[in-house]
């Protein structure tokens, strides 16, 4: 075999090996495909946290530096979850911060998780900031771990039950 002829046939193995390992990693990609689509579609089948579920405890730091946990709302409370990469968060944001505006003792009712890197939402904390306790959290955070939200926005008011949990009494605020 002269040697324009085994470059030639080596050339050809190694095509053939290439198409072998391109058709396995597309067969793989597809399975991951389905399995990512089929987790999303269970999230997006039940997105909102379900009246009477009861919180997690938790503990967290405020964006002012203050420790919280569930125990520290004893009344009604408003729970709110934003994401700055959320575009329904951005436009929602405006209305969220005149309800907080509207209420007696903010403070005391009110609990915001900005969900996502703090630079980024740096303009959520700085409108909720004077009115809220306002947590920064990645995804699956203590809140966000605490009260089973998946999605964003997600506004819901809790109560403590006789046990002393906060319990979600509605899951769809209207503000």
């Amino acid at each position: 075999m002269s040697i324009p002829g085994a470059v030639a046939a080596l050339a050809a193995v190694l095509c053939v090996l290439n198409l072998v390992l391109t058709f396995g990693v597309i067969r793989r990609l597809r399975e991951h495909t389905t399995l990512l689509s089929a987790r999303r579609r269970a999230a997006l089948d039940n997105p909102l946290v379900e009246i009477g579920t009861p919180a997690e405890p938790f503990s967290t730091v405020t964006v002012d530096d203050v420790e919280i946990d569930g125990g520290a709302f004893t009344g009604k409370t408003t729970v709110a979850f934003f994401s700055p990469d959320c575009e329904p968060c951005r436009e929602k944001l405006p209305r969220f911060v005149d309800y907080a505006k509207s209420l007696p003792n903010p403070r005391e009712s009110l609990l915001v998780a900005v969900v996502g890197d703090r630079a980024d939402g740096r303009g959520f904390i700085d409108a909720l900031a004077p009115y809220a306790n306002v947590v920064s959290e990645q995804p699956f955070g203590p809140l966000g771990r605490a009260f089973g939200v998946r999605m964003y926005p997600t506004v819901l008011q809790v109560e403590p039950d006789e046990r002393n949990r906060l319990v979600v009494v509605d899951n769809d605020v209207v503000f």
